[in-house]
């Protein structure tokens, strides 16, 4: 189709002046009470769906955002709707990547089986020496460090959890506006997913998982979590057997914008969120199933969130016979299993040497119960879980200003130290040996120390002196960059880094020469040591008034088709090194060389374009300030 896309349900056409527009909603209230079937649609990354067009709907068809950054939403077709017509029209759009079905995920299950009603697991990863050192607290910003949850309710004024509980404080309670603009409403408490509100239920599982991340320690009261200054951000899904996926893919969502928000805005709003905790999953499935539930970690990740998952509470290989999450292949998941009082794999706990990467105690946890109670059987994989959420949310108590600041500018960065931490550093267990990834169990002491040598205390390093000059007066636009530091604390040597929109350098000592004229920011920071680093810009500007360059132009810019090799004939009057850029017709740099061309008419090389996707492409020639602009179009 040309300017305008149809998209036809039954005998019903619907005709949309943009690219794809979804218009077939209804009112929620006309199909309450009726059963659905439920889908995940993924949309290009980027694509506009227009929400303008939802009053011309077909009947039977309710659809909504649920993950906005990755473009995901939920789609349900209540009976009576031709289903058929509806996924084949969808499917054939160009904005959609996929859909797959929309599933229940149930919680992982939990027997009672009364026995041990005290916290041994606390005193087997170490908790007593690592509240030595930390028990929790704010970020050297003076915020509050958050862990998400997601589970089916919890009971929220439990006096063990007093002060425990976040709360969106740029949000007023009920007054049905959406006062921070995050795209939900009333959201004081978190997000009820399954009923689009902020009421959790009161539920045991999620109160229980709670109370191992988060219960208030040293209060004359139960018990203590594993941190005991927290600030736990609650998601449910208003029922106590699990999740509907996209109902799991709206709740991380939630997580994600409050810490992008936080991110964006240098903690002026939002949440300094860490960490997730997920305790339910579903067996016999893997990634390609529903790649939605996959691709959301890698999005949280790229914010700075570490998200820990639970296998299955079956003794099953998951990386053969399949477990969601276990199997997604995000670098920012940690997945565990169920370990017992002497570190072994409890035998009704899933296993596997990819999908799952350690073991922590599961087996028997003295935890919060609901009604003020506690409870001292707590089992399975999702007990497991929340120790190490509890962990990493303690290492980000550790983090000098600058480790800080790296979390803000370079969040998915300081995410992956904080998973190393924890996967580096397991006691190792006999049991878990060629069965997990790392063959050992959770050691929260060795984790915290880890974290504390390396980040918790900020070395100094000072740029001494900053220089900039033009070479000669043939080479003006060639500039050159003298650095000079020192610091205190250091491990390593200083290293330099350089980098502008076109140019890259890492690892470079000493002197940086013949750069073009532009904007350049520069870290120096010590090779053996992460969180020592000093930052600053330096600006070196073209010597136009000084040495005046000659004419030059661009005579004709050809493709050898055959070949795909790309070629610039050009006519320059004065011996000038000169750079050559190829941006796409998105303003995206694609190729980026400094040339010594010959004298006169010349032929100069460029590149082979058989890799570019086909498209418009911009090639350019830059010399002082002056640039010659020549358009070509690949098509391969």
């Amino acid at each position: 189709m040309s300017a305008k896309q149809y998209i036809s349900f039954g005998k019903k056409l619907i005709q949309f002046p943009s690219l794809l527009i979804l218009s077939f909603f209804l009112d929620a209230s006309t199909l309450s009470g009726q059963s659905a079937e439920r889908y995940i649609v993924a949309f290009k990354l980027g694509h506009e769906v227009d929400v303008s067009a939802f009053k011309a709907s077909a009947p039977g068809v309710k659809m909504q955002p649920i993950f906005k950054d990755l473009n995901f939403w939920s789609l349900e077709i209540y009976k009576g709707a031709a289903k058929a017509g509806i996924l084949d029209q969808l499917r054939r759009q160009v904005g959609v990547r996929y859909i797959h079905e929309d599933i229940f995920v149930p919680n992982r299950f939990i027997p009672n089986d009364p026995d041990f009603p005290a916290q041994w697991s606390m005193e087997k990863i170490g908790m007593r020496d690592v509240w030595e050192i930390t028990t929790g607290g704010q970020n050297p910003a003076g915020h509050d460090i958050v862990v998400g949850i997601l589970d089916d309710g919890y009971q929220i004024d439990h006096p063990d959890l007093e002060g425990r509980i976040w709360t969106n404080n740029e949000e007023i309670p009920d007054n049905g506006i959406d006062d921070d603009g995050n795209g939900y409403v009333d959201d004081f408490f978190g997000w009820n997913a399954g009923a689009s509100n902020d009421d959790h239920k009161i539920f045991n599982h999620g109160t229980s998982v709670a109370g191992i991340i988060g219960a208030v320690g040293n209060n004359d009261n139960q018990m203590a979590g594993v941190n005991w200054d927290v600030q736990l951000m609650l998601t449910s899904s208003n029922r106590a057997d699990g999740y509907v996926l996209s109902d799991i893919v709206r709740s991380y969502d939630y997580i994600y914008e409050q810490r992008r928000i936080y991110n964006e805005s240098n903690g002026e709003r939002g949440a300094y969120v860490v960490t997730t905790n997920y305790s339910g999953g579903v067996g016999e499935r893997f990634p390609d199933d529903f790649p939605s539930w996959c691709e959301v970690y890698d999005a949280l990740g790229s914010v700075g969130i570490i998200n820990i998952g639970s296998t299955a509470n079956n003794d099953v290989n998951v990386d053969v016979d399949g477990d969601l999450p276990s199997t997604c292949p995000s670098e920012f998941l940690i997945v565990t299993t169920n370990t017992g009082r002497v570190d072994q794999k409890v035998q009704n706990a899933g296993f596997g040497s990819v999908g799952v990467d350690l073991g922590a105690p599961g087996d028997e946890i003295f935890t919060l119960a609901i009604n003020n109670d506690v409870d001292p059987t707590f089992f399975g994989t999702s007990a497991s879980a929340p120790h190490i959420a509890g962990v990493v949310s303690l290492l980000y108590t550790l983090l000098c200003e600058d480790a800080y600041q790296r979390s803000l500018t370079d969040p998915a960065e300081i995410a992956l130290i904080m998973k190393s931490a924890i996967l580096d550093h397991v006691s190792p267990a006999s049991s878990l040996a060629d069965i997990t990834v790392t063959g050992g169990v959770l050691n929260a002491l060795a984790s915290v120390e880890v974290i504390d040598e390396t980040l918790g205390d900020c070395c100094m390093i000072s740029i001494d002196n900053l220089v900039t000059m033009p070479e000669s007066c043939a080479d003006a636009d060639d500039g050159i960059i003298e650095i000079t530091a020192s610091g205190e604390d250091l491990t390593g040597i200083l290293t330099y880094s350089l980098s502008a929109p076109t140019i890259n350098i890492q690892n470079e000592l000493g002197n940086f020469d013949r750069l073009p004229a532009q904007t350049y920011d520069i870290r120096v920071s010590d090779e053996g040591n992460i969180r020592c680093f000093s930052d600053t810009t330096i600006v070196i500007e073209a010597q136009l008034d000084i040495c005046p360059f000659g004419e030059f132009t661009i005579e004709r810019l050809r493709i050898d088709y055959a070949t795909g090799e790309l070629f610039i004939d050009y006519d320059l009057d004065e011996q000038k090194d000169i750079q050559v850029q190829i941006h796409d017709n998105a303003g995206r740099l694609v190729y980026n060389r400094l040339v010594t061309p010959s004298l006169n008419m010349g032929r100069f090389h460029v590149v082979n374009t058989r890799d570019f996707p086909d498209g418009i492409y911009h090639a350019s020639i830059l010399a002082n300030g002056l640039r010659e602009v020549a358009s070509f179009i690949v098509v391969n």
